[in-house]
């Protein structure tokens, strides 16, 4: 009953299992019996746990939840009249398409189908993750056929796993569309940008020369009408050309990018925000990111409103700690009556590029994420109380000198062999490039 209770639930390697055991029996002063006894002993406890798993899991299911589950391998019976992609499960099985408006839909329909089932947040929460997942593994290999054939607690286990985990296997999908998205968007604006500055000091060279001869004769008739002096050299059309394209070239590369970047937001991607917010909860531990997530929520209350509508004069709008100096300055335009406002959609450009890079390092974390969860989640919550046995499965010293000890002996040996045999090594030279690159020769082909 200890291994049912205490350690199953938690040891889902058979060594660790088998180690726990044999120290509980030298704590008890319990001679061990032999391996095959043991053997017996945890195949038992195994077995006996999973039965207890599943009526426990079934009790905890509402009988709505239950039959929602039910739905999800389609009708017991004339299920052959639907295609494979009709049968929820096999929907929620799909892996996330590209980069797109149309993957994304389809990860929120998803998520929205496990939403659906209302299942009890609790329902693993004292259950090895592993566990869970191996759980989920079975009804990835297994047909709609060996699903429908188990038993209903066996059933309801099996499937309750696979959508705990799927849900945050697709909420790790909605956020890494969400962050390529951005990149995209910001890479492509900067190739666009990029461009135009190119194709424009390419004009600019016929526009020096024009200007050259301009000039020229200007001094030659200082007191002659534009008509006479200028236009024989350069006529209106050609004047108008290079004031347009000058104009145009007196941007800077960030006022071209930002330029790029809001209109490829406003005339594309900025449809996908309302489905992005709605389905994402961030979160953060940090003081410093209460303002970013103030403006997330900003973004959330006027998600549908239109872009060209600046945000009103009494509006708190969140700037310091969500936006760049750089962006700052970007988004503050000129209204029609002449006092400065805030450009809607840069700003919330600015804010979704900020949570990108907040994201991406963990400082914003998302809830029901498994990737991008709270980063104080990735730790086990009995790490105090169980370091000497997470130390033992790390196989690693518990005090702290010993451990740099021995890294920095292996770091020593290993640099001492590369210097003693670098002189000799016609295969690895030290070049005098930016102060010393170490090249190497190729790998020769190896023989099939």
């Amino acid at each position: 009953q200890w291994l049912i209770d205490e350690v199953v639930p938690q040891a889902v390697n058979e060594r660790r299992l088998k180690a726990l055991l044999y120290e509980e029996l030298r704590v008890r002063k319990i001679e061990p019996p032999t391996d095959g006894r043991i053997e017996r002993l945890t195949n038992s406890a195994h077995h006996q746990f999973e039965s207890q798993l599943c009526d426990s899991i079934t009790e905890k299911l509402p009988a709505q939840c239950r039959r929602a589950l039910d739905r999800l391998t389609g009708p017991q019976s004339d299920s052959w009249i639907l295609d494979a992609d009709e049968i929820p499960l096999n929907q929620l099985k799909q892996e996330a398409g590209g980069v797109g408006l149309k993957s994304l839909k389809a990860e929120l329909s998803k998520l929205k189908t496990i939403e659906e089932l209302v299942l009890p947040t609790d329902l693993f929460r004292d259950l090895n993750e592993q566990m869970v997942e191996r759980y989920r593994q079975r009804v990835e290999t297994e047909s709609l056929t060996e699903i429908r054939r188990h038993p209903d607690p066996i059933r309801y286990l099996l499937l309750s796993a696979f959508c705990s985990q799927r849900s945050q296997e697709i909420v790790d999908s909605i956020i890494e569309l969400f962050i390529l998205l951005v990149h995209k968007l910001e890479s492509r604006s900067r190739k666009r940008a990029a461009s135009e500055v190119i194709a424009t000091a390419e004009e600019s060279e016929n526009h020096d020369q024009m200007l050259y001869q301009i000039a020229v004769a200007a001094l030659a008739q200082p007191e002659g009408t534009v008509q006479d002096v200028i236009y024989p050299v350069a006529n209106e059309a050609q004047l108008e050309t290079v004031v347009e394209n000058l104009g145009e070239g007196g941007k800077s590369f960030k006022e071209r990018l930002h330029a790029k970047m809001r209109r490829s937001y406003t005339r594309y991607y900025r449809r996908l925000l309302p489905l992005i917010l709605k389905a994402l909860e961030f979160r953060s531990d940090s003081l410093n990111l209460k303002p970013l997530l103030d403006a997330i929520q900003l973004l959330k209350a006027s998600a549908e409103l239109p872009s060209a509508k600046p945000y009103p004069a009494e509006t708190d709008v969140p700037m310091d700690g969500v936006l760049s100096a750089d962006w700052q300055d970007s988004v503050m335009v000129t209204g029609k009556r002449g006092e400065p406002e805030i450009d809607r959609a840069s700003y919330e450009l600015g804010v979704l590029r900020t949570v990108r890079e907040k994201l991406r390092c963990k400082e914003l974390w998302v809830e029901g994420a498994k990737r991008y969860r709270n980063p104080d989640d990735d730790l086990p919550q009995d790490f105090e109380a169980k370091r000497e046995e997470y130390y033992l499965d790390l196989k690693q010293p518990l005090e702290v000198a010993p451990f740099i000890d021995q890294l920095q002996a292996e770091m020593t040996e290993a640099l001492t062999e590369f210097n003693q045999g670098l002189p000799e090594n016609s295969k690895v030279k030290i070049l005098n490039n930016r102060g010393g690159w170490i090249h190497l020769t190729p790998v020769a082909k190896q023989p099939e």
